[in-house]
């Protein structure tokens, strides 16, 4: 008779909780359900049970408490998973342990389910299970070993292949008077022709160097690659020029490290930020020094250290390459509302569902490159899931002065144009985008086909959920 004890139990329960989450009642994602537990919750208010079961695993592992606890209920019922009392027992336990007050009463029901032999063992099991998945041990269990013997070290945020046509940006004209130094540490996508794509801003003493930094990227031409990558490039700003003389960087990291010494974890981050930054191979370059500095922030709650931490790890710069931890502080960081970890999980989704997820996290936080994106594809895929041009105008017109790619922006707000029915909107923004391609030598093939298409009074429908800017075969329309 206990066994449909546990059924009746952990289905009220379950309904209990459908009710009082709203993201499972109605199915819908609400800006405060954008991490990874809130994906798992849309998985299982649509009803795919093994993604929300492997969404909640993912949390769990990072010990959220809401997320064992789900995790828990799933194993107590099969939902998704092979029905496992003994593994439910365990992750509930950990969800109590760490002040989740449902869970605890769940896990009694499911201790009452066992036999004694399968008491035994999750009694030989359970200190060491719980006290490795409370979120501290986690967090701790994820530091990098660091590489003191410099066996490991990789390039990191750095332009591919020296060489090429790089055009210095200008000192802001509205900040000539202050006269102050400047720097902005810029993240781009370059493509196999050299062309930097889709800028954004990881850092910056002031936003106005992001905004010139950006006006020279589309006039680099850079040697080609054998594919795309991601980069990162640091610009100085100065009165007399731009400058990145070794006493120059000397000087402007002393001033770094005055402000981390001073206790602030932030501070911390941007110093150990800067050194990763400085010319590879330089005097000033610590890469162990750097990744132990990130480490500390991002051990100190630091969100963007968080996500810098996961990029050390993914390229063993200053520390072993470890994939698995790299993704666990990039999930941490994207949990904690980081605009570039987000992105990050949207361009690495493994469904369409998971990346549309991500790509409404960033922009819930500002990204404008996620913004963009996202606005391409409700603009430009037929799928019901993603198709809302509506919503996407609105959303590229609110990004315009910050989004730093010019060309991208005008090509997307053309697509959104002509899904509305606006095809001489279309067509204008469309022949300016196509006359800066020009003006700096880029491809016209794909976006002189988009045109076409407007001229024609026809929308875009496209198969590829990568934008054009961030692939280097954009096309593939759908006949």
């Amino acid at each position: 008779m206990k066994r449909p004890q546990i059924r009746l139990a952990l289905s009220l329960i379950a309904v209990s909780l459908h009710l009082q989450n709203p993201c499972l009642a109605s199915g819908r994602i609400s800006d405060t359900d954008f991490t990874g537990l809130g994906l798992a919750l849309a998985y299982h208010a649509r009803s795919e049970m093994t993604l929300a079961a492997e969404e909640f695993k993912a949390e769990a592992q990072l010990g959220s408490a809401a997320a064992q606890r789900n995790l828990g209920l799933m194993l107590a019922k099969g939902q998704g998973v092979e029905r496992d009392i003994s593994a439910a027992y365990l992750w509930l336990k950990s969800a109590a342990h760490q002040g989740d007050p449902q869970a605890q009463n769940i896990a009694e029901i499911a201790y009452e389910q066992m036999s004694a032999q399968e008491q035994a063992e999750t009694d030989r099991q359970l200190d060491s299970f719980v006290s490795s998945h409370a979120r501290q041990s986690v967090i701790e269990s994820l530091l990098p070993a660091l590489d003191h013997d410099q066996t490991s070290h990789r390039q990191l945020y750095k332009i591919p292949n020296p060489g090429g046509t790089r055009v210095p940006p200008r000192y802001p004209a509205e900040l000539i008077r202050s006269g102050v130094f400047g720097s902005v540490l810029v993240g781009m996508t370059i493509t196999t022709q050299g062309i930097p794509r889709n800028p954004s801003m990881v850092m910056a003493t002031d936003t106005r160097f992001f905004k010139e930094a950006a006006k020279v990227l589309p006039r680099w031409r850079l040697p080609p690659l054998s594919s795309s990558v991601h980069a990162r490039q640091l610009f100085y700003f100065m009165l007399g020029g731009q400058s990145t003389t070794a006493r120059e960087s000397e000087r402007v990291l002393a001033s770094y490290k005055a402000k981390a010494d001073g206790g602030s974890a932030v501070d911390l981050t941007l110093y150990a930020l800067l050194i990763r930054s400085l010319p590879e191979g330089g005097p000033l370059q610590q890469p162990v020094k750097s990744t132990k500095l990130m480490a500390d922030a991002a051990m100190q709650g630091v969100p963007l250290a968080r996500h810098l931490l996961a990029d050390a790890l993914e390229f063993g710069y200053g520390c072993e390459r470890e994939l698995e931890k790299a993704n666990a502080w990039r999930r941490i960081a994207a949990n904690h509302g980081v605009p570039a970890a987000r992105y990050r999980m949207a361009e690495r989704a493994s469904n369409s569902t998971e990346q549309l997820f991500w790509l409404k996290s960033a922009a819930a936080v500002d990204s404008a490159e996620a913004t963009v994106h996202l606005a391409w594809l409700q603009t430009t895929l037929p799928s019901a899931e993603f198709h809302d041009p509506i919503s996407a105008v609105d959303m590229l017109d609110a990004v315009e002065n910050a989004y730093g790619d010019r060309i991208a922006w005008l090509e997307a707000r053309a697509a959104a144009s002509a899904a509305i029915g606006d095809f001489q909107s279309a067509k204008d923004m469309q022949k300016t985008a196509l006359k800066y391609r020009k003006r700096f030598r880029w491809p016209k093939e794909a976006a002189n086909e988009f045109m076409s298409k407007y001229k024609q009074g026809q929308a875009l429908a496209l198969n590829n959920i990568r934008p054009p800017w961030l692939v280097d075969e954009p096309g593939l329309l759908i006949q």
